[in-house]
């Protein structure tokens, strides 16, 4: 009898019932590691696609001056709640990231002020208002014109609100 010749016999079928189990299984579980992969690459795929135009829409000038416009006018939205505001002018907006600067320069009127305060300068007006707290900090009235709005002490942050 030779040796490489299967006879036919319990034995013999059941190891083909379990290679014929075993078969599609492993077809089953290296499908499912296909459909994962591709899923994951899919995925990926759509992220990087999403963070290039990120990366468009940041490189755009203008982006950065509408999310500014943007900011302005709700913190004139949020000012004009605690005060009445001229509504035929835009002001200008500076945000105050050197607060101990202005104190040292005009004690009287930055007193209270902090780092992430808002001046809103008009025409005849200047007040600093603390949006975390929605509370006017300071405001001065002046004749009409009289505010230079083009002087900045490098202690601010200016945007112009004019559309």
């Amino acid at each position: 009898m030779d040796p490489n010749i299967q006879q036919p016999g319990i034995y013999n079928d059941q190891v083909r019932k379990h290679n014929g189990f075993l078969g599609k299984l492993m077809y089953f579980v290296f499908f499912l590691i296909v459909i994962s992969l591709s899923v994951g690459v899919g995925y990926l795929y759509f992220e990087y696609r999403e963070s290039q135009k990120e990366l468009e829409k940041l490189k755009d000038p203008g982006y950065y001056s509408q999310i500014q416009d943007t900011l302005a006018n709700a913190t004139v939205e949020k000012l004009a709640t605690v005060m009445v505001l001229p509504q035929n002018e835009n002001p200008t907006i500076a945000t105050i990231v050197k607060a101990e600067d202005l104190i040292k320069e005009n004690p009287e009127f930055y007193a209270d002020i902090q780092n992430g305060d808002q001046i809103i300068m008009y025409s005849n007006r200047l007040i600093v208002f603390r949006e975390s707290e929605n509370k006017i900090v300071n405001a001065s009235y002046f004749p009409a014109g009289s505010l230079d709005q083009s002087t900045s002490t490098g202690s601010e942050q200016t945007t112009n609100t004019s559309e």
